[in-house]
């Protein structure tokens, strides 16, 4: 009876633990249904790619076939799907959706060789922190500068002990 109540707990849980996920990387098994072909590269390939290719003598093979269509089709029609990006070379496709049936119907699919769900981006990008604090570096006239080497005029947050170790802020200091 313990048994039972633990394994439901634990299938309830990873329910749970994927479900706050809603960006999933869809790992297809191969390129079947693709339209394009080998004997016309420049359908999927750049110019300059064929180029680069035909200088460095590197042959064109199945990593460089788009992914395959019908594929694709399958996993928006699979429910409430929305696909993000695809990537030919690792063959896959990054989709968005808090559907399970969708999910479940995507992993179920026969070219689909693994599902593994993501972490969410941030949704402000992280604005970069200026260590260098002008109005103290302002104050400190060139000749005194070096008279001042004992106080740190820089932050260097959790970056301190490193440089600390090579008496880095000395340095600075000193201009």
């Amino acid at each position: 009876m313990k048994k039972s109540v633990l394994v439901s707990g634990l299938l309830l849980l990873s329910v749970c633990a994927e479900a706050q996920f809603s960006r999933h990387i869809i790992r297809l098994t191969d390129k079947k249904g693709t339209s394009s072909s080998f004997t016309n590269p420049s359908g999927f390939l750049s110019s300059k790619a064929l180029t680069r290719r035909t200088r460095y003598n590197i042959n064109i093979d199945s990593s460089d076939l788009p992914v395959s269509a019908p594929y694709i089709d399958s996993i928006k029609k699979s429910g409430a799907v929305s696909i993000i990006s695809t990537s030919k070379w690792l063959n896959q496709v990054l989709i968005r959706t808090t559907d399970a049936a969708a999910l479940a119907k995507i992993t179920a699919f026969p070219f689909v060789k693994k599902t593994e769900p993501i972490a969410e981006r941030s949704q402000s990008p992280l604005s970069p922190v200026d260590k260098f604090d002008k109005e103290k570096i302002s104050e400190i006239s060139q000749p005194s500068r070096i008279a001042q080497t004992s106080q740190d005029i820089l932050d260097y947050g959790n970056t301190f002990g490193q440089l600390h170790i090579h008496e880095g802020e000395f340095l600075h200091n000193a201009g």
